[in-house]
């Protein structure tokens, strides 16, 4: 039975729906919000009523100036927001209702600073409801409202609070684009709120650290690149100055550590370097802090402890990846031998301790492991120390291979996509200061399991010292301890090496290890591919909400997974927990994505993924014939060979997967390959060894050359030419569909014709060597290519670089 109050909705809406002019329309809302709650109404009694006003009506309300002598100046304006904000409070509703084309008189209300409080009001819950989408965001984008916060912020206008956390809101979801649509209301509210982290000198200072860094981290590349120059670049790296050269409490050292990240992240460890200042030893004091940070967390707090702590130890972690990148790859920071040990020294305790973490949760079954920020973190940050460390903490890193693994498995099982991405969700309007809600492992965990049992029966090295595991406390330690250690002058003599993190020479010199045949050759360690870039695969800083699906955690670790599967030891624990398996899986993953979009993030990956598969074709030949997995990688091989093909933005890739198939098909030629796609592949193998090279007229003679389209990418790839085609003459004798390729595409007559014509200038021996290699196999695999021989000058080649075994063949 209905309700009185029942039959009152049923009456005003049939008032609502039954007016016609603006008169009785304003009559009828006077009715409705007198006797309606908007707000307790159901979904679709807001939208009937919504429908039966109409958007223009509002519109029209909220821009009348024919104010009735009898009547408050703002009564229309008022009926108008209270009743929007009342029916709209959905986020959906906002943008289904079409209210954003009220944005504009709603913007000049909330800077206008005689609006009455409750008009302010509700127009920041619709602009709330605005901003919890990215479709909303945007709107606000468009329609003005960055700009009108900007000036309510920054005038300090009533609700300018509001204006913060919906300012925050929007960048979040769409900052590139706010900074692209409004750059100079952008650049106001930076220098506004870096001014005031400049001059507060007391806790105010730190609850700002949030705002600033969420402004920062939403910077578009292009505008970080331009912003040293700005005067907020200033202020905010004399307050970051300020701050770690104090006396930091844990409550002080969370949101300094979390701003400092953003900042080094966004502009670069550069920024706070010189002559942005005096000199090192604010970055050390940083990045001592968060080791000891690290350690303080992951040692000491319990496992609800660490969960609250999340975006500190993630933006630590940060922060120690910046640092190895730029230790590895930027100049010099001169450091003295003192400073160099100690700084070695602390991030080496802050890695034990992010393992030992590790190794706790490794003994936990996988449906318990603690799927949030901190796990998955922990597990990338490694990934860039075992990219660039490759002695220190080896044998605790082995250790913990096998979970790290089934953690990668877990995630390939639960992403199904070529790569993590971040999907586009709303967000709750939290204070500064909140912690963000953890993530969760999906339902797909449920089917993996790792058991402590499980664990310690893979391949573990004996000589683990587990006792090393916890350390003392340094609970009481503030960045006023760590000055002293960061405290002597730097040295003007170039420590460029950094002594014990592994340079990039140094890590290159030992990554694969070869036959025979190959041994002057391969050198095919990929471990440039930095994974300290910050563009990371998931496309966010890792200072942001991380789960299960939006962190490529193989992709932090393909670079150490170079490392590791050129030693012995390293590379039989991957193996025996299922390496092979992940990467074929990951590597398809990756190849499907290309199909989508070419993603340098992808592309990157990919590089440094064939150079693992080369460290295995080489030093596990057996593995690469006989693994149904790797048989796989091959097929995925020509897939991708055909994607990226003649494209001068994949040429490094490409010259990596052709390689790799041809170093894979050698060891499969028992394998049942599509004879279709044998012979596209061979076709590009056969582009790839003729392409590179060119002659080139210098002083009226010819040279040769590096052809124009690989002289921006020859430096990386020349050895791969080297070993393509050593592994193309192998392979020739196997494949006739190689031999037919070969013969089809005129690649006897092309190499042949080139170098007759530059007459042996510039063609040094390893080149000359491989090219009369694959020539002599060609010509001792098909009897017509010695006909070809004939025809095209094989003779005079021949003789004129001394091929004596060549000169017979074509004599018989």
């Amino acid at each position: 039975m209905a309700t009185s109050e029942d039959k009152n909705i049923r009456k005003t809406f049939t008032v609502l729906e039954n007016s016609k002019t603006d008169n009785e329309k304003f009559a009828a809302l006077l009715l409705f919000a007198k006797t309606t709650n908007a707000k307790e109404l159901s979904l679709e009694d807001r939208k009937r009523a919504l429908d039966a006003i109409g958007v223009t009506f509002f519109n029209r309300l909220l821009k009348s100036k024919n104010i009735p002598e009898d009547c408050e100046v703002d009564v229309y304006r008022s009926l108008a927001l209270k009743i929007l904000s009342g029916l709209c409070g959905d986020n959906q509703l906002v943008l289904e209702f079409e209210v954003y084309k009220n944005l504009r008189s709603i913007n000049d209300i909330i800077t206008d600073s005689d609006s009455q409080e409750d008009m302010i009001i509700d127009c920041y819950d619709l602009l709330s409801a605005f901003a919890q989408t990215e479709e909303g965001s945007i709107k606000l984008v468009d329609y003005g409202t960055v700009t009108a916060l900007s000036e309510v912020i920054t005038k300090h206008l009533p609700g300018c609070e509001k204006g913060q956390i919906i300012l925050q809101s929007v960048l979040q979801l769409c900052g590139d684009y706010a900074w692209k649509k409004d750059t100079p209301s952008m650049q106001v509210v930076l220098e506004h709120f870096c001014k005031q982290l400049e001059t507060f000198q007391d806790e105010r200072k730190f609850d700002l650290c949030a705002v600033v860094s969420g402004i920062v981290s939403s910077l578009p590349k292009d505008v970080a690149k331009k912003s040293l120059q700005r005067t907020w670049f200033k202020s905010l790296v004399h307050a970051i100055a300020d701050m770690f050269t104090s006396k930091l409490g844990q409550p002080q050292r969370d949101p300094a550590l979390r701003l400092a990240s953003s900042v080094l992240d966004k502009l670069g460890v550069d920024c706070i370097l010189p002559p942005n200042s005096d000199d090192c030893k604010l970055l050390l004091v940083i990045i001592h802090l968060s080791c000891i940070e690290v350690r303080i967390s992951l040692e000491n707090l319990n496992p609800d402890q660490i969960r609250s702590k999340a975006d500190t130890l993630v933006s630590c972690y940060n922060l120690l990846e910046l640092i190895i990148c730029h230790m590895t790859s930027a100049p010099s920071l001169k450091l003295d031998e003192n400073q160099v040990l100690q700084l070695h020294s602390a991030m080496e305790g802050a890695f034990n301790s992010v393992i030992f973490y590790l190794r706790e949760q490794s003994e936990l079954e996988i449906q318990r492991v603690d799927p949030s920020q901190i796990v998955l973190a922990s597990v990338r940050v490694l990934g860039s120390w075992v990219a660039e460390e490759t002695s220190a903490l080896k044998a605790r890193v082995q250790e913990i291979l096998p979970f790290i693994l089934k953690l990668c498995t877990c995630q390939l099982k639960c992403t199904k996509t070529k790569r993590p991405s971040l999907k586009k969700k709303s967000v709750k309007f939290k204070s500064d200061t909140e912690d963000r809600s953890e993530s969760t492992l999906s339902s797909e965990l449920e089917s993996c399991t790792i058991t402590q049992e499980e664990t310690e029966n893979n391949t573990i090295p004996e000589n683990v010292d587990l006792s090393k595991d916890s350390s003392e406390s340094h609970s009481d330690i503030t960045s006023e301890d760590v000055k002293d250690s960061c405290s002597c002058d730097a040295s003007e003599s170039d420590n460029s090496n950094h002594n014990h993190l592994v340079n990039q020479d140094s890590t290159n010199s030992d990554s694969t290890r070869t036959n025979s045949e190959e041994s002057e050759k391969l050198e095919i360690n990929k471990s440039d591919q930095s994974v300290c870039s910050n563009n990371t695969s998931s496309g966010t800083s890792v200072s942001g909400d991380i789960n299960i699906r939006n962190v490529d955690l193989i992709g932090f670790l393909l670079p150490g997974f170079c490392h590791m599967t050129a030693e012995d030891l390293s590379r039989k624990i991957l193996l025996d927990n299922d390496l092979q398996s992940v990467l074929s899986l990951y590597f398809k993953n990756c190849v499907d994505g290309l199909e989508e979009k070419f993603e340098e993030d992808i592309l990157r990956s990919m590089e440094t993924l064939c150079g693992v598969f080369l460290n295995l074709v080489v030093l596990e030949p057996e593995l690469i014939a006989e693994n149904e997995e790797l048989h796989k990688v091959t097929q995925s091989i020509f897939k991708c060979a055909k994607l990226i093909c003649n494209k001068e933005d994949t040429l490094t890739l490409w010259a990596n997967i052709i390689t790799l198939g041809v170093f894979f098909l050698r060891q499969q030629a028992h394998v049942k390959y599509d004879k279709d796609d044998l012979t596209k592949f061979f076709s590009m193998v056969v582009s790839f060894i003729k392409a590179p090279y060119t002659s080139l007229t210098v002083d009226s003679a010819e040279v040769l050359s590096v052809a124009e389209l690989y002289i921006p990418v020859w430096d990386s790839i020349y050895q791969l030419w080297y070993l393509c085609i050593q592994a193309t003459t192998s392979c020739l004798p196997m494949y006739p569909t190689l031999v037919y390729a070969m013969m089809s595409t005129g690649f006897l007559p092309h190499i042949i014709r080139l170098l007759n014509k530059v007459h042996g200038r510039n063609v040094d021996e390893d080149t000359l060597l491989c090219l009369i290699g694959v020539i002599t196999s060609l010509v001792t695999s098909e009897v017509k290519a010695v006909d070809v021989l004939r025809s095209c000058g094989g003779f005079e080649f021949a003789r004129l670089y001394n091929c004596s075994e060549l000169e017979k063949l074509i004599e018989k």
